[in-house]
Parts: structure tokens; sequence; C-alpha cells
């Protein structure tokens, strides 16, 4: 198996992960990005990022 992006300082750059998964040919790259920072950060930690995301 490759190896998934790195988690740089435990911030979890969203655009930067979906960019280098999609150059690795990845169907679904969001998908598959959202898979990575529940495994890495745990599904609270990451249910946490992606509401404070989305109220800007």
């Amino acid at each position: 198996m490759g190896s998934h992006p790195t988690l740089k300082g435990g911030t979890f750059n969203w655009d930067k992960i979906v960019a280098e998964l999609r150059a690795r040919g990845a169907r679904d790259p969001e998908a598959l990005a959202a898979w990575i920072g529940r495994k890495v950060m745990g599904k609270t930690a990451f249910e946490q990022l992606s509401k404070n995301a989305r109220r800007g």
C-alpha cells in the first residue's frame, strides 16, 4: 500500500490533501480525504473540525 498524505503539526489541510489524492488518481478524493481524516484524527475530532469549517 502507498503512503497516505501526512498531517503536519496536527493540522488537516483539506485542500492540499484532496489535491494530492486527486494527483495520485483517486476516484473520489474528497471521500478518501474524509476517511483518512477520521482514521488519523478520530471521529469526534474530525467532526469538530468539520463543524468549525462550516461555520467559516
